[in-house]
């Protein structure tokens, strides 16, 4: 069978999703003809993410949030991408003219928005998968946190968006839910970058911080640090700090670090969060959104470490002494890490 893969190239998770489930595909003799990612003027695409498919790999222009140096600026965000939409437009003939020229048996999105509209407007007939954490904001079961009303109604009419006329829905899940097949909507572990890790050079005590906005670094840099903290972003600088150690984003050093860190501090990506559950690793959380707000929400539900508006490293190191993993958690996946793999070549 062969697969086409449209990718939403905000932050590392949809790409760390991609990319597993690539290598899974691949190891059931399955191809890949050709990879989507929709950017924006604000991301760069890491080159480890061109580097790990086999086929070409096309960008094209897709909408995205403005940030302050740390949080989304809503009201800037929706301004800017109605100023901008003609070059949307653009992109969804572009996807359709892909999709209708493709021999690819099946497609599989990765939330990116203009997917479903390409869809919807144009007559494409290949079954249409769709794979996100967001896609659990649909199951019924699913807690959102307190209050919010408009920007939850906005994120799940952003969601459904995403996903029109999509023959099978996969939300990944930090927690078993049934499936709600009058939806077609399936529930499913996340896939994890889990490798065995490389020798600990030394048993000095570290912390691994991942941020999606470079800003909150110096928000950390005027913090007491007793302890090493390695940070990786896609737009990070150097620090100045002498315990602070900056990385650009690479898919294999990150999980290297991850697998010996003593606890993870980010902004509240979904999959790096799993990453750390599974790996017993406790995890502060300071949400750059309101879709990262119930990632983090969901997170502290299910015994992942705690949420904050901020960094603070001694409350950090101060909590995670009394820190106990959520076993469930790591059965979950390896009970269940080859459901979606079942469902897509079905």
């Amino acid at each position: 069978m062969t697969f086409l893969f449209i990718i939403q190239g905000e932050g590392r998770g949809h790409f760390t999703q991609a990319i597993t489930l690539w290598k899974q595909l691949q190891q059931e003799g399955h191809a890949l003809e050709k990879v989507l990612i929709g950017v924006s003027p604000f991301r760069q695409i890491p080159e480890y993410v061109k580097e790990a498919f086999p086929c070409e790999v096309t960008l094209f222009a897709s909408p995205n949030f403005i940030t302050s140096p740390t949080r989304t600026r809503l009201c800037a965000s929706i301004v800017y991408n109605m100023a901008v939409c003609g070059r949307y437009f653009k992109s969804i003939n572009f996807i359709a003219r892909t999709l209708q020229q493709s021999s690819a048996d099946k497609i599989v999105n990765f939330y990116e928005p203009l997917c479903g509209p390409a869809y919807c407007w144009h007559n494409i007939s290949k079954p249409l998968i769709c794979i996100a954490h967001q896609y659990m904001f649909l199951h019924p079961q699913y807690s959102f946190p307190a209050r919010f009303a408009l920007r939850k109604f906005m994120l799940k009419t952003l969601t459904r968006i995403t996903c029109a006329h999509a023959d099978t829905v996969i939300g990944l899940s930090l927690k078993p839910l049934p499936d709600i097949p009058e939806k077609h909507l399936c529930t499913a572990p996340p896939f994890l970058n889990i490798t065995p890790p490389p020798p600990r050079q030394d048993n000095r005590a570290y912390l691994l911080c991942y941020l999606l906005n470079a800003g909150y670094l110096q928000e950390l840099e005027s913090q007491n640090c007793p302890v090493s903290l390695h940070v990786f972003s896609d737009t990070v600088t150097e620090s100045k700090h002498p315990h602070i150690h900056t990385h650009p984003i690479d898919n294999s050093n990150f999980a290297a670090h991850m697998a010996h860190a003593d606890g993870l501090m980010s902004t509240a990506g979904f999959e790096t969060i799993a990453e750390a559950m599974y790996l017993h690793k406790p995890v502060w959380m300071v949400p750059a959104n309101f879709e990262q707000q119930c990632n983090a929400h969901e997170a502290q539900q299910c015994g992942a470490g705690w949420h904050s508006r901020h960094f603070n490293i001694t409350a950090f190191l101060e909590k995670k002494l009394s820190y106990s993993p959520p076993l469930h958690f790591k059965q979950w996946v390896d009970e269940y890490s080859r459901k979606i793999i079942h469902i897509i070549t079905r």
